[in-house]
């Protein structure tokens, strides 16, 4: 994908209303875009999305792609606005810019070709910032670690933002 590919994505992105419990058609797009992408599973519960590529018998580590869909309340910022190489928006440094990169990654990956397995998608947070639901949600974290099985995938969390603003470049 081409930056300029990227930065069109998430101008998608942010242009989708998703505050907090709004999150509903964004997560119909996602499920949709994943879909697409083929070659794997969706899981869906609620508006938490995940795709899960295929695996083959030999156990290999877990790499789970996460991010999050729901933002704070718009305030004058709901829809994208680009000021040179720069995206403006609601969500667009914090979560969408690196949904628009995870997206990316999954799409344009080969699981075949890659020395893990992987999984990745766009999950609602319960309970604060920092608690997606899918991890206190057993049947769900173990649908994602293939079927059960006994690993449990690595959280890392995203750095501070320096900027209110992503860029394209």
């Amino acid at each position: 994908m081409t930056p300029e590919t990227l930065a069109d994505l998430l101008e998608t992105l942010v242009n989708f209303p998703s505050e907090t419990g709004q999150e509903k058609a964004l997560a119909d797009w996602v499920t949709q875009r994943l879909a697409a992408r083929g070659g794997g599973e969706i899981l869906r519960s609620g508006h938490s999305v995940v795709w899960r590529g295929p695996s083959d018998s030999i156990a290999r580590p877990l790499l789970v792609l996460a991010g999050h869909l729901d933002t704070v309340p718009a305030n004058g910022n709901a829809t994208a606005r680009r000021v040179g190489d720069r995206l403006y928006g609601l969500g667009s440094t914090d979560m969408k810019s690196g949904d628009v990169v995870m997206l990316a990654l999954l799409e344009s990956l080969d699981p075949g070709d890659l020395r893990f397995d992987l999984a990745g998608g766009v999950l609602r947070r319960r309970g604060g910032p920092a608690r997606p639901e899918w991890l206190e949600a057993p049947a769900e974290r173990d649908a994602v670690a293939q079927g059960g099985a006994a690993r449990d995938p690595a959280r890392a969390h995203r750095p501070a933002r320096s900027s209110s603003a992503a860029t394209a470049r």
